[in-house]
């Protein structure tokens, strides 16, 4: 454990690990940097996360628009972690800059990485914009079948008064002119 310190507010918290010495650098595993943000070099494993959401600490609140459209955007990607070899699955942090900037970390000015918890509102608009669309189909499917059914009904209805008819033909016929 140490401190990295340039200057004043220029610094970072570190945690090695010993290296092949008790004095040795070491492999860097954490890092606390001046603004607060942490770096693992390795898993991160928690019963929760819990990121600040309050009402009361935002402005300009909006439901976001077109939001399964944003999601159809987005692109699902299977890959393997260069340095590990490490299978993933995730998203690609310079396609969804284009899409949601709002979710992209950067470093260096580079796009780093995503705030995947962040992309949870997204996803809820999209199932709700996805459901308001099953409902409206679900309606227009639910009156097709009435009419349908009302349709079904008036053919039965024709037959029977059809029937009714060749028989009156049938009883006109028989009679004596």
């Amino acid at each position: 454990m140490g401190t990295n310190a340039t200057g004043a507010d220029q610094g970072e918290f570190i945690i090695n690990d010993l290296g092949t010495a008790v004095g040795g650098l070491g492999n860097r595993r954490m890092t606390i940097n001046n603004t607060g943000d942490v770096a693992f070099t390795g898993t991160v494993a928690a019963p929760a996360f819990i990121q600040t959401s309050s009402l009361a600490l935002k402005t300009n609140v909006r439901t976001f628009e077109d939001a399964l459209e944003t999601v159809n955007r987005l692109r699902g990607v299977r890959s393997d972690w260069r340095d590990s070899g490490k299978a993933a699955v995730g998203l690609i942090a310079e396609e969804v800059e284009n899409v949601v900037p709002e979710v992209v970390a950067h470093e260096g000015g580079a796009a780093s990485g995503v705030s995947y918890a962040s992309l949870v509102a997204v996803l809820v608009e999209a199932v709700k914009e996805q459901q308001k669309t099953i409902d409206e189909q679900r309606g227009a499917f639910e009156a097709q079948q009435r009419t349908i059914e009302r349709l079904e009904r008036q053919q039965e209805e024709l037959l029977e008064l059809k029937a009714e008819l060749e028989n009156l033909k049938n009883l006109l016929r028989r009679q004596p002119e």
